[in-house]
């Protein structure tokens, strides 16, 4: 992506341009392809993350046409977008606005919204899915079990902070 809010979608073996479209109002500030790579997921500036089915751009044959997002573009997000990361038919998107959001990415529906201390600079999973990481610009790590998310009755994220500043 690029800060004009462009989304460029290139062919990794050659190198090629495959197709350039409008993702974003602001600029694209983090990607991420489905396990299957046949969805790109955006997200941006604008605090809209976006689901794109990335068969269709790179079709060749369709290089000039309008994209349009799988879903309508999620908004939950109140400040600009940070990270993107899909595992399985999970979405997970992080912002400034102290949030981590989890949606299904085969309905596009939200799941639950995570609330952390923190803004989230970066996010990962562990190995067996069962907690997610979120990185701060602080240094900080904080640490989302999202096991005992899924089993609460509330979606409020109780996160365990990692010091990763090695104090």
């Amino acid at each position: 992506g690029a800060g004009s809010g462009r989304v460029y979608l290139w062919e990794l073996w050659s190198g090629r341009l495959c197709r350039v479209w409008e993702g974003h109002f602001r600029g694209v500030s983090c990607a991420c392809f489905s396990e299957r790579d046949d969805v790109l997921v955006t997200g941006g500036e604008d605090s809209i993350v976006a689901p794109w089915c990335a068969t269709a751009a790179a079709d060749s044959g369709q290089r000039t046409a309008p994209m349009a997002p799988l879903w309508d573009h999620w908004s939950e997000h109140s400040m600009p977008v940070t990270a993107v990361l899909c595992r399985g038919l999970r979405v997970f998107s992080c912002a400034l606005d102290r949030t981590a959001r989890v949606r299904d990415l085969a309905s596009g529906r939200l799941v639950c919204t995570l609330s952390v201390d923190e803004a989230p600079r970066c996010a990962a999973l562990d190995v067996l899915d069962a907690y997610l990481l979120l990185g701060c610009e602080s240094g900080l790590i904080l640490r989302v079990d999202l096991d005992a998310q899924a089993a609460a009755s509330s979606a409020a994220a109780t996160a365990r902070v990692l010091d990763a500043r090695g104090a």
